[in-house]
């Protein structure tokens, strides 16, 4: 069974928290769903002026260092 990589924890913790929609959130930055969902697996990167966008426009109490702070978490394949 595999679990579910969390990459950006506190971005997940925040996003659920104020419940904010992915679908939203990826037509704020101008990206198809699935181009968000593989940033948030690691599986591609956030840019810079994603970040920053992201925090400004709805984490802007929070800082960028801590909203996108990386879980190197590994797959269980078991």
């Amino acid at each position: 069974m595999k679990k579910k990589k969390i990459v950006y924890p506190e971005l997940e913790a925040q996003l659920a928290k104020k419940g904010c929609y992915k679908m939203k959130l990826a037509e704020m930055l101008g990206i198809f769903p699935r181009t968000l969902s593989k940033k948030l697996k690691g599986d591609s990167h956030f840019t810079v002026e994603e970040a920053i966008t992201i925090q400004e426009q709805w984490f802007s109490e929070i800082s960028v260092n801590e909203l996108f702070k990386r879980n190197e978490v590994e797959e269980d394949d078991d």
